[in-house]
């Protein structure tokens, strides 16, 4: 009925070890892509900034593609831990790398980036807002 009777029955039925069901898929998937995420922006650093002058409308640019590249770099491993966590209480899996590779075996190479179409949709203009206004807040 929501996310706190969700956590109940986890826990009830497969207590710390179900709540942390796709924890080490979310490690791979975050760690690295935060690096590509940061490196991006720094890497676009010279095309948005000028001198001392930032130019508003290449700051959103670099913003968005630095979410856009943080999240082509692992995607993968965020398909991996979606089905780890959706699949049914109790059932094993066997470990992200696993299950990225039945995903290869079973649906191709394509099923690990189903979705990313709307995740980049989404990545870009959240991420160049974020990078705009912290830009802006380090100015201020």
């Amino acid at each position: 009925s929501g996310p706190w009777d969700c956590f109940r029955m986890i826990w009830r039925r497969d207590g710390l070890r179900g709540c942390m069901r796709g924890m080490m898929a979310t490690v791979l998937r975050e760690t690295p892509s935060y690096g590509v995420y940061f490196a991006a922006f720094e890497a676009l650093r010279p095309w948005y900034e000028r001198g001392d002058v930032t130019s508003g409308w290449r700051l959103l640019v670099a913003g968005g593609l630095s979410g856009v590249f943080g999240w082509i770099s692992t995607y993968p491993f965020d398909v991996a831990k979606t089905r780890i966590q959706a699949a049914n209480l109790g059932d094993p899996h066997p470990g992200t790398l696993g299950v990225l590779r039945g995903i290869w075996r079973e649906e191709g190479w394509r099923a690990l980036f189903r979705g990313l179409n709307a995740t980049i949709l989404r990545a870009f203009p959240t991420n160049a807002v974020i990078f705009f206004a912290y830009s802006w807040t380090l100015q201020v």
